[in-house]
């Protein structure tokens, strides 16, 4: 028995290695050109701007917000069980955003709407099969679909909801009817709707890129939660499979 969860664990382990590895070296590999035709150039020519959230800062936020939550939920019922297989979803779900997100890119090559001055930075050319920026800028210029922000925004605080509404059995008799509940549950959604809108603010994606990426990160935010943990709706909701099938309830 000891042997096979060891085994189990570790096949879980690689896994999420190999989705990591995938997304990072996938971000190297060059991306589909697409033809631009002349009398769409205007949608790839919105100025370049500082991103109004950083990859830096969304890496933060979405790796932040969630560790508070679990750590919190570790704290407060020392359960090693529940605490083993949320990590397991959670580490499931930024390894299959990332790789689909990556993956989509690449096969999909959309002009990001500023890449006009990613391939010209002197605002000069027309030409864009031979672009003057630097060779990296202008790769990830025809990056633009799905947005990277929204679906990871996404993907993160989707299953911050998930989970909160499991934990405060928002809908299930005992939490239903509770206003303050569903709010809470609520309240990551704005925040990665917040990000996901920004990236047509700062011009680095067009509206159907953040709208695909946002629903990219649900839909696999929903299967990584639903791999490990019951639906919202429930009786058993917010306890681990596991758990269950070892009689142990929150």
């Amino acid at each position: 028995m000891i042997l096979y969860i060891r085994n189990k664990f570790v096949n879980e382990v690689t896994l999420r290695l190999i989705l990591w590895v995938l997304f990072i070296y996938l971000d190297y590999l060059e991306p589909f050109s697409r033809e631009i035709q002349p009398e769409e150039v205007w949608k790839y020519k919105y100025p370049l701007k500082e991103s109004y959230v950083s990859s830096r800062n969304l890496w933060m936020i979405i790796l932040t917000f969630p560790t508070i939550l679990i750590v919190k939920e570790y704290l407060q019922n020392k359960d090693k069980i529940e605490l083993y297989y949320t990590l397991l979803s959670l580490s499931l779900n930024y390894g299959l955003v990332g790789f689909w997100t990556q993956f989509l890119k690449l096969i999909v090559g959309r002009p990001r709407p500023n890449f006009f001055y990613k391939c010209f930075p002197d605002g000069e050319g027309s030409d864009f099969n031979h672009c003057t920026g630097f060779h990296r800028s202008y790769l990830d210029g025809r990056k633009s679909f799905p947005s990277g922000h929204s679906s990871f925004a996404f993907s993160s605080m989707f299953f911050i909801t998930l989970y909160l509404a499991g934990k405060l059995k928002v809908f299930i008799e005992g939490g239903r009817g509770n206003t303050w509940r569903l709010c809470i549950c609520c309240l990551p959604l704005v925040l990665a709707t917040s990000i996901a809108v920004s990236r047509t603010c700062d011009y680095h994606h067009h509206y159907e890129d953040v709208v695909c990426g946002s629903l990219l990160g649900i839909v696999i935010a929903y299967v990584s939660y639903r791999q490990y943990f019951p639906s919202i709706y429930s009786s058993s909701t917010g306890v681990p499979y596991a758990a269950q099938s070892l009689g142990i309830e929150s």
